[in-house]
């Protein structure tokens, strides 16, 4: 139940004893929507239904999610955070959480307007944003993901030392950054997920791709990354305990990008996952098909089964679907309509209180105009 259902439910028996006129309430629709889990070292809250965001000057015209926080992007280039914040996660200088709302402004420094965030994923109980200069901001847990060896928390946005940035994704404790059309990795080495072709931590090191392609997307889930090259050629490494490389092999990992054979070129990528359940990753060819591989525990990869995909699959999306996106144990469609989940629902990730779908559900009925997941968080930006 959203926090605008439970004050109306609150007022309705007041108007039924006819003593007390109750103003009719203008309603605005809600700026965006989040549920799931959101966790951070001790705490663990849980939107179990999809719950209203609002509070956020101006319109949302981007959203993103970490596994302890959800950030939205205002039409005026700010920032806002709501979830935990022991590690600086809301960039607003303080260390507490904000379970509650309204979302808090991200604290840039003065004259910053931001232009995107990482959508994709962001890195555990941290985020990255970019602004219009090409400059990436880092804030929440520093463990090298913002290229640098800070200190952590980092309470409020710090500057990462690359130029021109115009793509990232972040998950666990590693970072993609295209920057100055070159792709750096930042961040620890964990079963090759900086993708550097040897062992030993990043700050930052080159990611060697094709050199007559430029980097359109990058993606990232716990102990994996994957970058979508200009070509339609799609690469993924890291580890391959689940299949996630796609490349039909089983077990091991690959310190080095591995081109995915598809049918078809690519043009849109998500990959999803964390901790044992790694490297989930859904594709959009040029024909409009979707295909899917890699971990499938609880029916994530949306074909009904429960078996790892070392190879592509097709998949059948919703009806509209325009946009999917791989979440920790769960597939989320976007559609004119609404937004529909197939996976686990173990931390409220469904939406619908269920445990699991294994077959595609609807968990909210609205106008979606973007979504982000990572782990067991959802948020959706109203159209």
């Amino acid at each position: 139940m959203t926090r605008t259902r439970r004050l109306i439910s609150l007022l309705l028996p007041l108007a039924a004893l006819g003593a007390i006129t109750v103003p009719a309430l203008a309603l605005s629709p809600p700026q965006a929507v989040v549920w799931g889990s959101w966790f951070s070292q001790a705490t663990d809250y849980h939107d179990a239904t999809p719950t209203d965001v609002n509070g956020i000057p101006g319109t949302v015209t981007a959203v993103a999610t970490s596994n302890s926080d959800a950030y939205f992007l205002s039409s005026d280039g700010q920032v806002y955070a709501l979830g935990a914040g022991q590690n600086g996660e809301l960039g607003d200088g303080q260390l507490v959480d904000d379970w509650a709302g309204p979302p808090v402004q991200v604290k840039f420094p003065a004259g910053v307007t931001i232009a995107f965030l990482s959508q994709d994923a962001m890195p555990y109980d941290g985020a990255i944003a970019v602004d219009t200069t090409g400059t990436a901001w880092f804030w929440g847990n520093g463990t090298m993901t913002d290229c640098m060896r800070g200190t952590s928390p980092v309470a409020t946005p710090v500057a990462v030392p690359l130029p021109d940035v115009t793509q990232v994704a972040a998950a666990s404790w590693h970072a993609l950054y295209v920057s100055s059309g070159t792709l750096y990795s930042c961040g620890l080495y964990q079963y090759g997920s900086t993708g550097t072709g040897k062992a030993g931590n990043c700050l930052p090191c080159k990611v060697t791709l094709p050199a007559d392609s430029a980097v359109t997307q990058v993606v990232a889930s716990c102990v994996d990354s994957g970058a979508l090259l200009s070509t339609g050629a799609y690469y993924n490494w890291g580890s391959n305990g689940q299949e996630q490389l796609g490349d039909g092999s089983s077990g091991g990992q690959s310190a080095v990008p591995v081109q995915v054979s598809l049918p078809d070129a690519v043009t849109y990528v998500s990959q999803g996952g964390d901790n044992n359940h790694n490297g989930s990753t859904i594709v959009q060819l040029a024909n409009g098909s979707w295909m899917t591989w890699g971990d499938d525990q609880s029916y994530e990869l949306g074909n009904g089964k429960t078996a790892n995909e070392p190879n592509p699959i097709p998949i059948t999306m919703p009806s509209g679907t325009t946009t999917a996106v791989e979440g920790g144990l769960d597939l989320y469609a976007m559609t004119s309509s609404g937004v529909y989940t197939v996976g686990a629902g173990t931390a409220d990730q469904l939406g619908t209180g269920a445990k699991m779908a294994k077959a595609f559900v609807l968990s909210w009925s609205g106008t979606p105009a973007g979504i982000s997941s990572t782990a067991n968080s959802v948020a959706v930006q109203v159209g």
